[in-house]
């Protein structure tokens, strides 16, 4: 086949596809978007109008309750409450807010002022003891101990700290611990005995063998 040939026969199906393309079933506006529905923004596909859901293909509207509104998200049941109310089955009911109380920042449950603690739906006045201060945490206690100070039967116990020792906020069982060189014994801090070919280890409260020596009870021995 030639070069003009073959030119010819190229030009013949450009038409025939031209016309098929041309004559292709095109879909109705009807038969791809339902009633209360329109073209997405982008894509080729469509979206319900505002104030419906789609169900099986079609576009139901939604059935917002008194004190609800429409929120116009995607999912869900296509509405929501009004601050004050919260969800009841298919209701908004209004929320009872108990003393010394106040909506939260949703606007659709509640929670207790400073110095109070919600028990049993109720705000109760937390009860601080002496040498203690108010706890952003009101889930456990409310309060904290100061400084210097445990919790113990409700009370801020001074913590007795021994010599050559110093209040530790991590030491949640004394409240303190020993100083470098020194090692605790009950209510005490011993100095640490450091035998021969020994040095203080990371911690500062006890002993390790030097290179090329072993531990062996007391004492830093060649392997």
């Amino acid at each position: 086949m030639n070069n003009h040939s073959q030119s010819r026969l190229l030009l013949n199906l450009t038409i025939i596809l031209f016309a098929l393309i041309l004559n292709w079933p095109q879909p109705t506006h009807a038969e791809t978007i339902p009633m209360n529905a329109h073209a997405e923004k982008y894509g080729l596909g469509w979206e319900c109008d505002k104030g419906y859901f789609e169900i099986k293909n079609t576009c139901q509207k939604i059935q917002t309750p008194k004190h609800g509104f429409l929120t116009n998200r995607s999912f869900g049941e296509g509405w929501d409450c009004l601050r004050g109310y919260k969800r009841d089955n298919k209701r908004c009911i209004a929320i009872k807010i108990p003393k010394n109380a106040f909506l939260d920042d949703s606007g659709n449950e509640w929670e207790c002022e400073r110095g109070y603690r919600e028990q049993s739906g109720k705000c109760l006045k937390i009860n601080i003891p002496k040498n203690a201060f108010l706890s952003p945490n009101t889930y456990e206690k409310g309060w904290e101990c100061l400084r210097g100070f445990q919790a113990k039967n409700n009370k801020c116990i001074k913590i007795k700290v021994p010599e050559n020792a110093y209040l530790d906020d991590g030491g949640y069982k004394v409240g303190w611990k020993c100083q470098r060189g020194f090692k605790a014994n009950q209510e005490k801090c011993n100095p640490v005995i450091l035998p021969a070919n020994a040095h203080l280890d990371y911690s500062g409260n006890d002993w390790e063998c030097d290179a090329s020596y072993v531990k062996s009870l007391d004492t830093c021995l060649r392997p």
